[in-house]
């Protein structure tokens, strides 16, 4: 999910060469919503937010396929 995401990157970054032996979940529609002074996680749930949020989670964890993606 979004709000991992150092996580994601460090799995991402231990899986490498054996994505295949890991399966992989991740969430979606976490939408961040910067304050002044803090940060805001509003849940959205259209096409282009969870678009955005599976992207994201891809990149982070370096793979080109999610095994589960949790609403």
């Amino acid at each position: 999910a979004p709000d991992y995401g150092l996580s994601e990157e460090r799995i991402g970054r231990f899986l490498g060469s054996r994505r295949h032996e890991f399966y992989l979940a991740t969430k979606c529609g976490c939408d961040p919503v910067q304050h002044d002074d803090y940060l805001e996680i509003k849940h959205t749930w259209s096409t282009d937010q969870i678009r955005r949020n599976l992207h994201t989670s891809l990149a982070r964890l370096k793979t080109d396929y999610i095994d589960l993606l949790q609403f």
